[in-house]
Order: C-alpha cells, then sequence, then structure tokens
C-alpha cells in the first residue's frame, strides 16, 4: 500500500503552498487523501482542489469535504460532550429532549454515513462489474470484498460499516501526529536540514524510478533514521492523545523505582516524558535522544520508562493496538518526508512550540501561516 499513499503524499505536497494560510484543513485532507489511496486504491485528490482546474474532480473532491468536515465534527463534539456526557445520555435514551448539539452531532454523524457507504457501495458496484483497475484492485476494500465473501464470517453490510469506521477514525489522529511533526520541524531549522540531508541520501540510494521517489525502502528505519527518531521525539514532547495515558491499580500494592502504589490508585501517566525528572531539558525538540547511544544510557535508570513501549507512539500495544496503525505510521512518514524534501518550511511569526495554540483530544497544533519555499 505504500506506493499509494506516496502518491498522494507527492500530489498533498506541490499543493502546500496554496494552504500556508490554513494548514490544520490542509493536513486533514491530506490525511483523507493518503488513508483513500489504501482503502480505495485510489487517488482523490482533495488537497488539489484549491489548485485544480478541472471542474468534475473539484465536484468529485466537493463530497470527499464535505466527509472529512463532518468527520471532525462528529469528533469535536462527542468530545466536548464526553466533558459533561448528560447530552449523550439524554440524546440516546430520551428523544424528544436532544441538545442542539447532540443534533449538530446527529447530523454530522448522518452526512458521514451517507458520503461514506455511497464510496464503499460505488466501490462495490465495480468490483462486481469488473472495473477495478490494478491499484483499485490490490486496495484494501477488494480485498475486505474477497474475504466477506470466501468465509461468510460478517455480512456485506458488516462489512461495509467495519471500513466506514476505518475510513472514519483514518483522518482526526493521522493529520494530529503529523501536524505536531511539521511544527517541530518549522520551528527548528537545523533539525530540519538534518532530516532533509538523510532523505535526500536516502532517496537516491534506495529510492525507486532511478532514485527519484519515495519508496516503503527510504520510509524505513535503516535508510532513514534520524526519520523515525523525529516522529518519536515528536510523541514525547506533543503526544496526540497525552490526556489518555492512565492506568488503574485495582489487585494489590505495587513497588515500582522505589515508589509505593497503594491498591486502588488511579495513575496519570501522561507528563512522565516531560518531566525534567526523567528527561533531560524536556522542553528541547532533540530527535537525538532515540540514537542507539541514547536509549543504552538510560538502561537501568528511571530514565529507563521512556523506552517502554507504551510510550514509543500515539497507537498503544499488544490486543488493543490500532489496527491501522501501520497504515497510518507509513502516511505521516510519507507525508514528513515528501515535504522536508520539497520545500525548506518555516513558520515566520512564531518563536517556539510555546506560542502554539491547540485544540484538545486528540491534541492538535492551530498552526499560524506557514512559509514554503522550494528546494528545486
Amino acid at each position: 500500500f505504500v506506493p499509494g499513499i506516496v502518491e498522494a503524499a507527492e500530489q498533498a505536497s506541490q499543493a502546500a503552498p496554496a494552504h500556508a494560510s490554513d494548514v490544520n484543513e490542509y493536513l486533514n485532507y491530506t490525511a483523507f487523501d493518503m488513508f483513500c489511496s489504501f482503502m480505495f486504491g485510489t487517488q482523490m485528490r482533495t488537497t488539489s482542489t484549491i489548485v485544480l482546474k478541472d471542474d468534475e474532480v473539484r465536484k468529485s473532491n466537493a463530497e470527499n469535504e464535505k466527509f472529512v468536515n463532518a468527520a471532525l465534527a462528529v469528533f469535536e463534539k462527542t468530545n466536548r460532550m464526553n466533558l459533561v456526557p448528560t447530552e449523550l445520555i439524554m440524546g440516546a435514551y430520551l428523544p424528544f429532549m436532544k441538545s442542539s448539539m447532540y443534533l449538530d452531532f446527529e447530523n454530522e454523524w448522518n452526512i458521514v454515513r451517507e458520503v461514506g457507504l455511497k464510496k464503499i457501495r460505488d466501490f462495490i458496484d465495480r468490483y462486481d462489474r469488473n472495473e477495478l483497475d490494478e491499484m483499485e484492485q490490490a486496495s484494501y476494500l477488494a480485498g475486505a470484498i474477497e474475504r466477506q465473501r470466501s468465509t461468510k464470517e460478517v455480512s456485506e453490510d458488516e462489512m461495509m460499516e467495519l471500513c466506514l469506521t476505518a475510513l472514519f477514525v483514518g483522518v482526526d489522529t493521522t493529520s494530529s501526529v503529523t501536524a505536531w511533526n511539521l511544527m517541530h520541524l518549522a520551528l527548528n531549522p537545523d533539525i530540519q536540514e538534518k532530516l532533509h540531508s538523510e532523505l535526500s541520501v536516502a532517496v537516491k540510494e534506495r529510492g525507486s524510478e532511478g532514485g527519484t521517489k519515495i519508496n516503503a525502502d527510504v520510509l524505513g528505519k535503516k535508510a532513514s533514521p534520524y526519520l523515525h527518531m523525529c516522529l518519536r521525539e515528536s510523541h514525547r514532547v506533543t503526544p496526540a492523545f497525552g490526556g489518555a495515558m492512565w492506568k488503574g491499580n485495582s489487585r494489590s500494592e505495587v513497588e515500582i523505582h522505589g515508589e509505593i502504589i497503594p491498591k486502588g490508585s488511579l495513575v496519570q501517566l501522561g507528563h512522565v516524558s516531560y518531566d525534567p525528572e526523567y528527561v533531560d531539558s524536556p522542553q528541547d525538540f532533540r530527535p537525538e535522544r532515540w540514537t542507539p547511544e541514547g536509549v543504552a544510557s538510560r538502561k537501568d535508570t528511571k530514565s529507563e520508562v521512556l523506552d517502554h513501549p507504551y510510550l514509543r507512539d500515539p497507537f498503544s500495544q499488544g490486543a488493543r493496538r490500532c489496527p491501522g496503525s501501520r497504515v497510518a505510521t507509513n502516511e505521516i512518514l510519507a507525508m514528513i518526508a515528501q515535504l522536508v524534501l520539497d520545500w525548506n518550511i518555516s513558520a515566520p511569526t512564531i518563536q517556539s512550540s510555546d506560542d502554539v495554540k491547540y485544540t484538545a483530544s486528540p491534541i492538535k497544533p492551530i498552526f499560524p501561516t506557514l512559509q514554503f519555499e522550494s528546494r528545486q
């Protein structure tokens, strides 16, 4: 699925300067375009609408934009109602007492279902007529249709609902993580240049089409270790779901590093990666913390907790790990790599991440106007 994601990232990157004044919207559309390349094997080009001349494509993209905006509105209203769940409970069980926010939430969710299921049904119809091209035949949805019909473990309606859920959740977290990575690189030009040098060499030595295009090898840790260090450091400084990292201790009293955790305690873990007790100069964006030498230096110390798998990325671990984590990670890596290869990115109106406002759950920066200077 990486070639389709890379193609979507290339198209989105070319439109970046046109979105410089609304990078949040740009990255939301980018996440949608890249996930659709995986789900449908199709290039939606939603990020390119602003520079397109083709009226048919612009009309098609209007529906994509409608889906993305509705999906984001559902997340936003759900988060707000979760703070005071009375509205959710009343809306679900007392239909005659639905609040205006709950009614808006329902309306946006209906748009998500209408547009998303229509895309899936249209794809199934074309699958049945044998009209899919090579990329579409290799898509996740084509494989899902084949598995559903051969195993009958779920109904076609259930398969469609599962794919709709994946399409719905494939927008918000990916765009949030990409946004913070982009913000940190814009604020740290030396790090951005170091990453650009690494990626340029990786593409030349391992890239496809004669060393001119990103591919799976280029995005791997062996070819681009600094890219992965940047991603890891961004998650340490600005995790997308910092407030979500809680752990309950319901069974018995435990001792961890000399600290007694009483039975029945609820421990908040989100602060650990920004606590000077564990991290030297935690406010500094320093990808070098994640070199093999940096990791080794924390071994058998209190700071070793930073290298625990549960603090590694925003997708969790084990049975509850996000099933789309591999796709999302490749989307983030491809988009950041392509933008850094194409543009020198800066944020001239701010000095540090302390100047950046943000929205919560997932925590997402509210971008100032960025500047994209071509590297070509």
